[in-house]
């Protein structure tokens, strides 16, 4: 773009904008520099040259009125819209750099920027390498999983000439990957359980990357001790035991509380009440059943009952008068596939 000065009086000086230099016939439109100003007639990407090497850029002089002392925005059609880039890994833990930045054709007029993140954020105008300028606002912020899928929205409003204001906006999406979160185990069936009983531990867990390795453990007397690996754990119960699960990804692990498993007695365990024990087991093939022991009376006859789904279950009982001393009493069954 060339800018041909045609007439100079009391300090103020008519300019036409040109295409090309020389070209008088393809004048883009004037501007007066002084106290008044004449509309330029095109709000188009203009071929620019640089000696004889015509470069496309935007012609920021149509974007702009000319004062003595400065410049006002003149804005068409939709003012440009801001930019919003996120610096830093978006892991949780990590701080990162959250910056909306708007071009600034006038820097006496410059945008207002305003966001969702935080009200009052210091705009902030910097002038660039290439003479052009921009206006930002920036706050660092540590991440949590909470910030996953949070839309930042920020909104540029340019003053305009003849008053008001023209506004445009952006948002950008975080995608914050974090480690496990609310971990839990449920037991199925819930409820009353009997010793041979087949339960179900399942255990659950929020994360993202998703969970990669779910872990049982079991509590002794020695610590804990892992039993298995995987969402669930299914297992014929023998006797009053707590578990818990892991869950872990490539950024952290999560425990869940303990799950207690209790085995029901029927009846009062009141002294002197006679109480009935049972232990059953799952009988997948009636004709080879688990053999059931435990340590309340040994050689106690195992049942087979068939129930009215067609399934079967291997059982023994046994009925004994409480005292005090049955108090605390652990009872173990086993159950032994032949």
């Amino acid at each position: 773009m060339h800018i041909q000065q045609l007439l100079s009086s009391g300090g103020n000086a008519a300019f036409r904008l040109l295409a090309k230099p020389g070209t008088d016939d393809r004048a883009l439109g004037y501007v007066t520099w002084g106290t008044h100003w004449s509309q330029l007639t095109e709000t188009v990407k203009l071929e620019t040259w640089i000696g004889s090497t015509p470069v496309q850029s935007e012609n920021e002089a149509l974007n702009r009125e000319y004062y003595r002392d400065g410049c006002v925005n003149r804005v068409r059609d939709a003012p440009w819209s801001p930019s919003i880039t996120v610096s830093g890994n978006q892991t949780e833990t990590e701080v990162v750099s959250i910056t909306c930045s708007a071009v600034t054709p006038c820097p006496d007029n410059p945008p207002s920027i305003t966001w969702d993140l935080q009200q009052g954020t210091a705009n902030i105008k910097d002038k660039n390498s290439d003479g052009t300028f921009t206006t930002k606002i920036t706050q660092n912020i540590t991440l949590t999983d909470a910030h996953d899928g949070l839309m930042i929205k920020c909104n540029a409003s340019y003053p305009v000439s003849g008053g008001g204001f023209k506004m445009s906006d952006s948002n950008v999406t975080l995608s914050v990957s974090y480690g496990p979160k609310n971990t839990s185990a449920v037991v199925s069936p819930s409820g009353s359980l009997s010793a041979g009983q087949s339960v179900t531990l399942s255990c659950s867990s929020r994360a993202k990357p998703p969970v990669q390795h779910f872990t049982w453990f079991r509590h002794s007397s020695q610590g804990p001790v892992k039993v298995t690996e995987g969402q669930t754990y299914t297992f014929n119960i023998c006797e009053e035991e707590k578990y818990y699960c892991v869950a872990s990804n490539q950024l952290g692990n999560g425990t869940s509380s303990d799950i207690r498993l209790q085995i029901t007695v029927s009846g009062d365990q009141t002294e002197t009440e006679v109480v009935t024990i049972t232990c059953s087991a799952v009988t997948p093939c009636p004709l080879a059943p688990p053999k059931l022991t435990w340590d309340l009376h040994q050689d106690t006859v195992n049942i087979t009952e068939r129930h009215s789904d067609g399934t079967f279950t291997v059982k023994i009982t046994r009925n004994i008068t409480l005292t005090d001393a049955h108090d605390g009493l652990m009872i173990k069954c086993n159950a032994c596939i032949l």
